[in-house]
């Protein structure tokens, strides 16, 4: 439905990647009751710390896709950067260890004759660079 009003009003439009780090190392040294415990606070405090206006959803395993509209590209990327800092502030605890659990995002703003497909496969490329530099990062990629 968004998109579908991006089309008619070409108001702006965000879309985002957001994924787990190292969500597999989680399950792996913690069980996987610990890693549904992670996924589940994560999507909770996603919801949260969001607008009413924004639409997010779990996309696959520890993914999720993140609509942003009518904010400009400097406000999405300020409020995915808070969303890194808000996440990176829970504080997860299991076997008696306490655990820092990052999130890396990748994002774009639709332009032009973008279909949802092509903005999605560029937040999701933005997503990989910022994965394969570091983690813990927003990568906002602008169209090609």
């Amino acid at each position: 439905m968004e998109f579908t009003r991006y089309q008619r009003y070409q108001h702006q439009l965000n879309i985002a990647v957001i994924d787990i780090d190292k969500f597999k190392a989680i399950n792996d040294t913690f069980g996987h009751l610990a890693g549904d415990k992670v996924l589940n606070v994560i999507a909770q405090t996603l919801q949260k710390s969001i607008r009413n206006t924004d639409f997010i959803a779990r996309f696959g395993g520890e993914e999720f896709a993140l609509l942003l509209p009518e904010i400009s590209s400097e406000q999405c990327k300020h409020t995915l950067n808070k969303l890194c800092q808000v996440i990176k502030r829970i504080p997860f605890k299991f076997k008696k260890q306490n655990i820092s659990i990052t999130i890396s995002v990748g994002a774009t703003t639709f332009s032009g004759n973008d279909t949802i497909e092509t903005a999605f496969e560029r937040a999701d490329q933005a997503l990989y660079n910022a994965k394969n530099n570091g983690r813990d990062q927003v990568i906002f990629s602008g169209k090609e």
